[in-house]
């Protein structure tokens, strides 16, 4: 019981930088080379898949793939972007507090930025952002399900657990939870 009630309070928070824009400290962790480096991740949603600074890969020495056909990049105002399209992409893991995920980035000039996190990633996640306090919080469903039915064959459990009439020996606990990321 105690680790429901745990469940119901937040577990991680991120504030950022209270200004017009959001960013999240992260830390991301090179797959091939397990290198580990932080950055700042600002949250876009007018950047329709996420992407990362050419020039944070190169300073940190990133391994990224050659993409077989370049993909274009629009400025906000729909013109095409003056350094040109993504032709290079990488895979990193990516953590937010103790959110971690593995994520795919484009590789592209950022101007001052070093992460960012577009609509791919808010439409995936589908974050409650509170733009007045620099807050962002995940919600995570959790299904505990504990079971105790060694006692039965696979035929029994074929014909005994359907979906409406689970034995009293399976217990579930359906929880969801805010998890508050925290800079």
């Amino acid at each position: 019981m105690q680790a429901v009630k745990e469940l119901k309070e937040p577990h991680t928070f991120v504030r950022g930088t209270h200004g017009s824009k959001l960013t999240l400290q992260s830390t991301i962790l090179t797959l091939d080379t397990r290198d580990e480096n932080t950055a700042e991740a600002l949250l876009d949603s007018g950047c329709e898949g996420s992407c990362i600074d050419v020039k944070y890969v190169h300073d940190h020495h990133l391994s990224t793939t050659s993409l077989p056909r370049p993909i274009p990049v629009y400025n906000a105002d729909g013109q095409l972007n003056a350094d040109g399209p993504i032709s290079e992409m990488i895979t990193l893991q990516l953590r937010i507090s103790n959110h971690i995920e593995r994520m795919d980035f484009g590789v592209t000039n950022l101007g001052k930025g070093q992460i960012f996190l577009g609509h791919d990633w808010l439409k995936k996640h589908n974050p409650s952002i509170d733009w007045r306090k620099g807050t962002v919080a995940l919600i995570i469903a959790l299904l505990i399900v504990t079971l105790d039915y060694i006692q039965f064959s696979q035929t029994q459990m074929q014909t005994k657990l359907t979906p409406h009439t689970p034995p009293n020996s399976i217990r579930m606990i359906a929880s969801s939870w805010w998890i508050c990321l925290q800079k």
